[in-house]
């Protein structure tokens, strides 16, 4: 017994000794897996599994951005080339939180020392800093000797009230090219602000020397109201020949371009924006010897790439027109424009504020009667009172948008008063409080009128954007004493330039017969006697809103809004137009054939509209087609067109359907463009040639006027052009003004 009882126990403690040796292997092996770092491999690409098993996905595989994926690859890419340290971090600490927001940040800190290193070290010999008046008469004798100069200026930010800070000129001829420093704050040396700008006064203003600049209008308003006032005369804009060149650049500003396009013009390396080498702040703060190279080079690009599109431009004469008789001519009528802006009466902008609070607070009160505890900034709070408190009819499934609300507000008297509101609380929150705030010490408010704002070449205005003021809102605009605001207003200018592009008889008819122009329109596009279409018939209503949806290649859904009617309506409205109206009709399709075919359109001045892709989805679609006629007998185009849409073709593969849609619709939204943009642009270019030709008469009428008398333009909204006149202006201006319009083309 005391044998075996001994048997058992050896037995035992082998066993607890297997036990404790598998412990102790166990134990080793997770001391070994938590001292264990990843590979930087294993973090980024492949993955990892840690001390606990855990498989650790790796950086690449996560819910990444373009951006992200960039970051990610130039961080893994600097620690593997041991560019970049962990400084105390192991590997295993690396997220992409940490990657993002700490290495990327520091790698981003190295390049940048680096590149200003390499920069100064690298600089061109004919890139000078001016820092004496020996090197100030210097640049001055050069600069006489030039025929143009480009010019650039560094400043403490963007608003109006930023200053100068230095500037730069390049000089092709001599082929050196300048920076001038004047109110850095690093402590270097550098000349007085009053001795430079009185130095480089005479060449800026010298009409016999074309000064070249990317957005000259900020530079040029830098100039003119600094302390020391400078009106640069005779210049260009690349930004603005750009996009003649091409209106559909993802970005104008000049390193973007020169990245893109300087292996055209000598500069194939990628160029560093200002972000990218300084971080953000003004320019007072960059050191000398850095900001020299920067800003030198600034206007190297700038006249390298206005040499190379004059290039272009004088491949294509017509864009060649519309750069130098057009876009290049209004510059400086925008920057008087701009410059002049509109008086503001402040007085009665608080007056008006403080009808519109009394307003606003009446309102609120009726509503509360009208909505009791409804949270009307909710559209879920709303529609449910509306259609299953107040059983209101539902038609657009749940909606309450301004449509809606407006089809309801006969039914209900508190919708009107709501609709009231959000206009009233609109025009106080976006106009009357904001716009006096904007107003210059000079009282009056500067917008700016922007060449680019549109694709087809129409101006447009931002800061704060002064074609969207809506009438209740322009009684805070008051002319100087003893001056008014006069509108000039091209009426019906895109019929009639839908007439001269179709040489549509309707169209001729309905502009010259001296009848109602819709009238006329409706009667021939719905066969009924012109006495049955006269103003507030339905045909007449429907006959102006096709007429002008057409223009703007309006859908069928979209004419449907405008009516308040069915999507089936507004395509039987287009139907009847286009059937009655074949002339134009065939005009606009043949604008279709020709992006198909070119990919572009022009005006009738020839501005182009590009639509580049187009010519090869095009084709792609046709492709298609044969394979769905392959397989169903007929064509993608015509299923869509039979079952007024693909979708509904069930025998064509899902997928197969999807890609042609897609195609398809990208091939349509060009399509419904591209007449548009021909009417349009043609419309945007005559009006910028009256902004010229009225600018030229004014400047002659002024000069033997009291400045008190001076006419001014002021600003133009689409079609219209506001004059500031006096408000004893003579009949004769008026006539002439008249005449200018009306013989711009």
């Amino acid at each position: 017994m005391q044998m075996v009882g001994g048997d058992t126990m050896n037995i035992q403690l082998s066993m607890n000794m297997d036990e404790v040796n598998d412990r102790v292997k166990e134990a080793k092996l997770k001391k070994k897996a938590a001292s264990y770092c990843p590979t930087l491999e294993e973090v980024f690409i492949t993955g990892w599994t840690n001390a606990r098993g855990t498989f650790k996905k790796p950086i690449k595989d996560l819910k990444n951005s373009d951006t992200d994926k960039q970051k990610l690859k130039e961080v893994y890419t600097a620690l593997q080339e041991n560019r970049l340290g962990l400084d105390g971090l192991t590997t295993k600490d690396i997220s992409k939180s940490t990657v993002l927001n700490v290495l990327y940040p520091k790698l981003v800190a190295i390049q940048r020392e680096q590149i200003l290193a390499d920069m100064v070290a690298n600089a061109p010999d004919n890139y000078i800093c001016v820092q004496s008046i020996e090197s100030l008469i210097s640049m001055e004798t050069v600069i006489q000797g030039e025929k143009l100069i480009a010019v650039d200026t560094e400043t403490t930010g963007v608003t109006h009230n930023d200053v100068i800070v230095g500037f730069s000129i390049s000089c092709p001829m001599a082929d050196i090219h300048y920076y001038v420093p004047i109110r850095h704050t690093t402590g270097e040396k550098q000349l007085d602000a009053e001795t430079v700008m009185n130095a480089v006064r005479p060449a800026l203003e010298d009409q016999n020397i074309l000064k070249v600049f990317h957005n000259v209008k900020f530079d040029h308003e830098k100039f003119f109201f600094d302390e020391y006032s400078i009106n640069v005369a005779n210049y260009v804009d690349t930004m603005v020949l750009m996009y003649v060149l091409n209106e559909n650049e993802e970005s104008y500003a000049l390193k973007n371009l020169a990245t893109k396009y300087g292996k055209h013009f000598g500069f194939p390396h990628h160029s560093d924006t200002y972000e990218t080498l300084f971080g953000r702040g003004g320019f007072q703060d960059t050191p000398i010897k850095y900001g020299y190279v920067y800003a030198c080079k600034d206007t190297h690009l700038t006249m390298s790439l206005y040499q190379w599109q004059l290039l272009q431009l004088k491949k294509q004469p017509k864009l060649w027109h519309i750069a130098f008789d057009i876009e290049m001519p209004l510059l400086p009528v925008i920057i008087k424009m701009q410059y002049r802006g509109f008086k503001v009466d402040q007085d009665y902008a608080a007056k008006y504020l403080q009808e519109l609070d009394r307003d606003i607070s009446v309102l609120e009160k009726e509503l509360s009667e009208y909505f009791p505890d409804i949270n009307l900034n909710s559209n879920q709070q709303l529609g449910n009172y509306l259609f299953n408190v107040l059983k209101l009819p539902d038609t657009h499934n749940g909606s309450v948008d301004k449509t809606v609300l407006k089809e309801l507000a006969t039914d209900f008297a508190g919708v009107q008063k709501l609709l009231d509101y959000r206009e009233i609380t609109k025009l106080r929150s976006t106009y009357i409080e904001p716009l006096p705030k904007l107003v210059w010490s000079d009282g009056f408010l500067h917008g700016q009128i922007n060449q680019m704002g549109t694709k087809t070449g129409r101006l447009a205005s931002n800061n704060p954007n002064l074609q969207n003021i809506p009438p209740a809102a322009r009684k805070i605009f008051v002319a100087p004493e003893g001056k008014l605001y006069m509108s000039c207003d091209f009426s019906k200018m895109e019929i009639f330039i839908a007439c001269e592009l179709s040489g549509d008889p309707n169209l001729y008819e309905a502009l010259h017969s001296g009848a109602d122009v819709y009238s006329v329109i409706a009667s021939k596009s719905y066969n009924k006697p012109i006495e049955e279409c006269g103003d507030g018939t339905v045909y007449r209503k429907h006959a102006k809103t096709a007429l002008l949806g057409c223009m703007y290649g309006a859908l069928p859904f979209t004419i449907a809004k405008q009516i308040d009617g069915t999507v089936e309506e507004g395509k039987e409205i287009l139907d009847s137009f286009f059937n009655g109206n074949p002339v134009l009709t065939a005009k606009i399709h043949e604008c279709h054939r020709q992006v198909a075919e070119k990919g572009y359109v022009e005006t009738l001045q020839g501005r182009k509209r590009r639509f580049p892709d187009i010519p090869n989805k095009v084709k792609a679609l046709n492709k298609l087609d044969q394979l769905i006629k392959q397989k169903t007998g007929k064509t993608g185009t015509q299923w869509d067109k039979e079952l007024d849409g693909i979708y509904k073709a069930k025998r064509i593969p899902y997928d197969l359907r999807s890609k042609w849609h897609e195609i398809n619709k990208e091939i349509q939204r060009a399509f419904r463009q591209s007449f548009n943009a021909t009417d349009q642009g043609t419309g945007g270019d005559i009006c910028k040639i009256a902004l010229i030709n009225l600018d030229k008469y004014f400047t002659e009428l002024n000069k033997n006027l009291p400045e008190n008398k001076h006419y001014h333009l002021v600003s133009t909204i689409h079609d219209e052009q506001l004059i500031e006149v006096p408000e004893d202006i003579p009949l004769e201006v008026i006539q002439e003004i008249d005449r200018i319009m009306c013989n711009t083309m």
